[in-house]
């Protein structure tokens, strides 16, 4: 369900900053399903009454018309009793019949608590045996580092700058080791590195996902530095939903933004259901029980299942567009999109006059970005930065200091 879902998709939803659509769909659900509870359980104690009625009367009827059995039909010798004698066997026969319905009624309901109560217990074990084995995360690197020369320090600013920064992985492996640089808005970086060399690390540790151990990142505010990962996200909601997430209507009417905008990122996305190519087809579109379909803005859909991984990411850069940040982060997000439209999307991105990071193994980015960090992924957690117009190898020393 909803809570599947938010697991699933959690660091998308973090880079994106959709803590609070998330939440408030998550308050949606749990209002559907208190709703619902609500409901069943009025019918429970309906039908809880209705038992407890059957129990006490339909089968003290019932009983009384099984004991009454031999006194009318004279069965075991019973016609002989004196009146005395039938009342006591009436009496005692019908405590007996009490006791053991009574017994078998609080077996029943003793088999329900019990059911509950593993359920409940269950979840307490769990809960108490993933506290007892919580690891901690880099606070012993976190506490070093504190008193050291360097001790991890956010400060706000219009660039990013980083000064002696060093990334850990949460396990403590060291990825990047006193990183130096400062990137102005408008400036291109390719970020490149051997597989599992931590590409991605520094913006974790940027967005806060991971802690800041060591040295001092510059930034400006968080909604200010937007990422398109690998893996695209795709909220449930209206077309519009999509490209202004996280921002909700109510937000997009108080900014006083348009239809018109969001349309206008579609096309320079190249993911608009309105402008058609040379065969006739839309950027948006696809086929449904052998229909077209080129979905508007107010239509709802199961996007996640519609629209294709190069669709998922023409979606995303649409939402970049519309949202205008200083800085922009690109994390292999261009796998599924033809070069001719990858080259017009980075042209656009320059256009804005967006600070780019482009984290890629694609050798042929580099014609589109100024400067080239390259990921060492090493045990010292080296670095180097060159300029993308000179050759490999040559260190760029009046920008960053390498190790």
């Amino acid at each position: 369900g909803v809570h599947s879902e938010l697991i699933t998709n959690c660091e998308q939803i973090a880079f994106l900053g959709g803590e609070n659509p998330e939440k408030n769909r998550l308050n949606r659900s749990f209002a559907r399903v208190l709703k619902h509870l609500s409901k069943t359980t009025a019918m429970n104690f309906n039908s809880e009454i209705l038992r407890q009625y059957l129990n006490k009367y339909f089968v003290t009827v019932i009983g009384l018309f099984l004991v009454s059995r031999p006194v009318r039909l004279g069965l075991n010798g019973i016609d002989k009793y004196t009146p005395d004698m039938i009342a006591q066997y009436f009496s005692s026969t019908w405590k007996n019949m009490e006791a053991m319905s009574t017994s078998i009624q609080d077996l029943f309901e003793l088999t329900n608590r019990i059911g509950r109560l593993s359920g409940l217990a269950s979840r307490v074990d769990h809960l108490m045996r993933g506290l007892e084995t919580r690891n901690p995360v880099l606070e012993n690197e976190i506490r070093n580092a504190k008193q050291g020369p360097f001790p991890p320090t956010f400060k706000h600013g219009q660039d990013l700058k980083f000064e002696n920064v060093s990334v850990f992985r949460p396990d403590g492996t060291l990825l990047v080791k006193d990183l130096n640089f400062s990137v102005q808005r408008g400036t291109r970086v390719l970020v490149t590195g051997g597989n599992g060399c931590g590409k991605s690390s520094l913006f974790r540790v940027i967005r806060k996902l991971w802690p800041l151990v060591s040295g001092t990142i510059t930034m400006p505010a968080e909604k200010e530095i937007y990422f398109l990962t690998q893996v695209n996200f795709v909220p449930v909601g209206t077309l519009r939903d999509l490209v202004i997430y996280p921002d909700s209507s109510q937000t997009m009417e108080k900014e006083r933004r348009t239809d018109e905008e969001i349309l206008e990122c579609l096309r320079w996305a190249h993911c608009s259901p309105e402008v058609l190519s040379e065969d006739g087809r839309a950027d948006l579109e696809f086929v449904q029980e052998g229909k077209v379909i080129r979905p508007k803005l107010d239509d709802t859909r199961d996007w996640q299942k519609d629209l294709s991984p190069g669709q998922k990411q023409k979606i995303a850069f649409a939402r970049l567009f519309y949202h205008r940040p200083s800085f922009v982060v690109l994390d292999e997000c261009t796998n599924g999109i033809s070069p001719d439209v990858e080259q017009e999307i980075y042209d656009r991105c320059t256009q804005m006059n967006l600070g780019i990071f482009s984290i890629s193994h694609k050798i042929e980015l580099k014609e589109f970005h100024d400067w080239e960090l390259h990921y060492k992924g090493d045990s010292a957690g080296g670095w180097e930065m060159f300029k993308c117009s000179e050759t490999r190898g040559k260190y760029m020393g009046s920008l960053s200091r390498g190790h």
